[in-house]
C-alpha cells in the first residue's frame, strides 16, 4: 500500500497534466484562503439566487495558458454575465479565470485532438 507524504493535495482528476478538483461551491475560495489554491483548475457550481446555478470552471493562470484565449475582466458576482467568454477575476489579489464548464470541456478536446 502507498503512503501519501503528510501535506500532499489529492486531486479528483487530470486533465492535460493538470491537476483539478471538484467542489459542490465556491466555498472553497474563501476556505483557503491563507494556504491559497493548491490545485490547477476547479469544477464547481455558481449560484445566483435560490435555484439558478451553472457549472463553471476556474482555472489557474498557469493552467489557463495551456488552454489559453482572450479573457474579460470582471468581478466574480458579476462573470456569469458574461459568458460564454472566459472571464478573469480577482480573489484575495490573486488572478483566477472563469468560465462555463461547457465551454472548457470543448475547448479542452479541441487541445487534445491537436496533441
Amino acid at each position: 500500500m502507498k503512503h501519501e507524504e503528510p501535506g500532499a493535495q489529492f486531486n479528483d482528476l487530470k486533465v492535460l497534466d493538470l491537476k483539478g478538483d471538484i467542489k459542490t461551491s465556491l466555498y472553497f475560495l474563501y476556505a483557503t484562503r491563507s494556504r491559497g489554491l493548491p490545485h490547477d483548475f476547479y469544477i464547481t457550481r455558481f449560484y445566483e439566487g435560490k435555484q439558478q446555478r451553472t457549472l463553471v470552471v476556474l482555472l489557474q493562470p498557469r493552467a489557463w495558458k495551456q488552454i489559453n484565449g482572450d479573457t474579460l475582466q470582471a468581478l466574480l458576482e458579476e462573470a456569469t454575465k458574461h459568458f460564454p467568454a472566459p472571464v478573469m477575476v480577482q480573489i484575495e489579489n490573486r488572478p483566477i479565470v472563469i468560465m462555463e464548464y461547457n465551454v472548457w470541456k470543448e475547448r479542452v478536446l479541441q487541445k487534445q485532438h491537436r496533441e
